[in-house]
């Protein structure tokens, strides 16, 4: 009899010993799985946004020269003062006014260019916050001019390529039925993302 309680405690304490050295093992191994999901699910997600960008790597390479030109022109990169002086001197020339003074001062303003739209979980409360990505340039300009011709130089601005928001208008009446035409603005150009 002693020989079996001898056997059965022994048993019982090869099984206590497996126990206490396996469940650390045990417990590290079921963690172990928990960080292989989160690594896969991770592993998944750059896949799709490694699709993503290639998606959009593909449609910007498909855009044409002189479409990346034209938004070159519409906001570009620098301030470029020199070509917005002479695309306002073209402008104002075609329109049949004459543009008597420009001034162009520093940039120092900036905007906010775009506010993504609304998706849920999207920052505090789902309030998404506006993407800063571009300056405005500062300018004042005077023209003399009919009335006519004032708006034909006011809608080439406004088709213009190059975007220029008109803020003040002023006027004085000048000899032969002309008009001294005074403006503040605003042009545009990127500066990259924050």
């Amino acid at each position: 009899m002693a020989r079996n309680f001898l056997g059965i405690l022994l048993i019982l304490a090869a099984i206590g010993a497996a126990i206490f050295w396996t469940n650390p093992l045990w417990i590290s191994l079921g963690e172990m799985r928990g960080e292989k999901a989160a690594l896969e699910s991770a592993v998944k997600r750059f896949q799709e946004l490694k699709k993503v960008r290639d998606d959009i790597l593909t449609a910007y390479n498909a855009i044409s020269p002189a479409d990346l030109a034209r938004l070159e022109e519409l906001l570009p990169k620098s301030e470029h003062i020199g070509t917005l002086l002479i695309n306002v001197e073209k402008l104002s020339g075609d329109s049949g006014v004459s543009l008597k003074q420009i001034d162009i001062q520093s940039s120092t303003r900036e905007e906010s260019a775009y506010t993504p739209p609304r998706e849920a979980g999207e920052g505090p409360g789902g309030a998404p916050s506006p993407v800063r990505g571009y300056t405005t340039l500062p300018l004042s300009f005077s023209v003399n001019g009919s009335y006519n011709a004032f708006r034909s130089f006011l809608g080439a601005v406004e088709k213009n390529l190059r975007l220029i928001d008109v803020e003040t208008i002023s006027f004085n009446a000048s000899e032969k039925g002309n008009y001294d035409f005074s403006l503040t603005a605003a042009a545009y150009w990127y500066k990259g993302q924050p």
